[in-house]
């Protein structure tokens, strides 16, 4: 114990503070701004400096205490914009369109300038340009190093929300029902102040709706407002070169429907949740997805979805566009009071046809079950191989029985 010195030791403490408010200006728009501070109290200084005499980049650990910080600055407004046309006649009532822009920035002072100062200028060679280091990294063991930004730092950004829905007529007036066709649809784009070149970032759309709890639909794409040549991105906008302003990158579009047999003694699982606090304790944080609800009849899902990504041939001579499918299917059902079945995860990747795993599992309550362990069972068929697995589990006086069985 003797040969331990305090500076065998690694420590670090970090301090955050986040100040923030929001205003409202003019009755219409909706002011916010943020400054987050973090403070790095450091006892091992790990500085790198250029060495005259090697010609090289060499460094060496502090022992003391170190001490730096870094803090930002962002901002946003935003407002609503309202659009409505209502009908007199037919089944729909009207019609709204919501847009919902807003505008920000974000600022990052660069820590290796004045009054900073908490990087340290290198250089490799006489030659090469001069490039910043950072003297307050603390040894790789520890958790935090210290303020990530030498040089100054600021972008703005841009985002339009929109919201579609319309208002269909019932037999009584009071029976109108509104309806959304467009959940979502985003369009945003951020802008780079200080880099020298390719500022503007990509044009990012994203779409998002529900039909009826059934079907949910969402879509992205994101677009280049540079030009490309050799397989390469030039600082030169595409529109300047080929006199059209964006070209496509990537796309992604997803369909998932979903059917659900109406749940059965829902009012006696409410009534269990509050007065069963082990229960309680179970299903919270997310565990009621570990079990199996016996009180829905059936449970199918099925999912699809293609995505588009701009790739350049190995020679990069020219690009085309790669196109992936995958379909994913599965679900459960109840077979009897106790006894739920065909759960069930398959899919497959189009156009390759490339069948994944598939599991079939056959869940049953604790009644079923005898106490102890059962031991499982593998047969294997020409073109067929199955598990089937009983297990028991007993947790603080909970018993929960399943039988598993896997083909393949």
């Amino acid at each position: 114990m003797n040969r331990f010195s305090t500076n065998d030791f690694n420590n670090s403490i970090q301090h955050t503070l986040n100040f923030g408010a929001g205003y409202t200006m003019f009755k219409y728009f909706n002011l916010s701004f943020s400054i987050p501070y973090t403070e790095y109290w450091n006892t091992k200084q790990f500085y790198t400096y250029y060495d005259t005499i090697s010609n090289d980049i060499d460094s060496v650990i502090n022992n003391g205490f170190y001490t730096s910080r870094e803090f930002s600055f962002s901002a946003s407004v935003n407002t609503r914009l309202y659009g409505m046309k209502m009908f007199k006649k037919g089944k729909i009532a009207g019609i709204r369109h919501v847009l919902t822009p807003g505008i920000g920035i974000t600022y990052m002072p660069g820590f290796g300038r004045s009054p900073f100062k908490l990087f340290c200028v290198c250089q490799e060679v006489p030659v090469e340009p001069l490039r910043l280091c950072r003297p307050f990294i603390i040894h790789l063991m520890l958790l935090w190093a210290g303020p990530g930004m030498p040089i100054p730092w600021a972008r703005s950004n841009f985002d339009l929300n929109n919201n579609l829905a319309i208002k269909i007529r019932g037999d009584d007036s009071t029976d109108a029902v509104n309806v959304n066709l467009i959940d979502r649809f985003t369009i945003n784009t951020s802008y780079n102040l200080f880099a020298d070149s390719n500022n503007l970032s990509n044009i990012v759309l994203a779409l998002g709706s529900k039909i009826k709890d059934l079907v949910i639909i969402n879509a992205g794409a994101a677009f280049d407002p540079y030009y490309w040549e050799n397989g390469y991105r030039t600082r030169h906008y595409l529109y300047n070169v080929k006199n059209r302003p964006v070209d496509f990158q990537s796309g992604n579009i997803s369909l998932g429907f979903s059917f659900q047999g109406a749940k059965q003694d829902q009012e006696e699982f409410d009534e269990e949740m509050e007065n069963n606090e082990q229960l309680n304790r179970l299903m919270r944080n997310g565990g009621y997805e570990d079990y199996y609800d016996f009180n829905v009849p059936y449970d199918f899902h099925l999912s699809y979805s293609m995505s588009a990504n701009r790739t350049f041939r190995q020679d990069r001579s020219s690009s085309f566009i790669f196109i992936n499918h995958s379909v994913v299917f599965g679900g459960q059902m109840t077979l009897t009071e106790k006894l739920a079945g065909l759960h069930s995860n398959p899919g497959t990747t189009l156009p390759k046809n490339e069948m994944s795993t598939t599991s079939l599992n056959i869940s049953r309550e604790p009644a079923l079950l005898a106490d102890g362990i059962e031991p499982g069972a593998v047969w294997t068929l020409p073109f067929l191989q199955f598990y089937v697995e009983c297990k028991e589990y007993r947790i603080a006086g909970f018993e929960a029985d399943q039988a598993k069985i896997v083909f393949g």
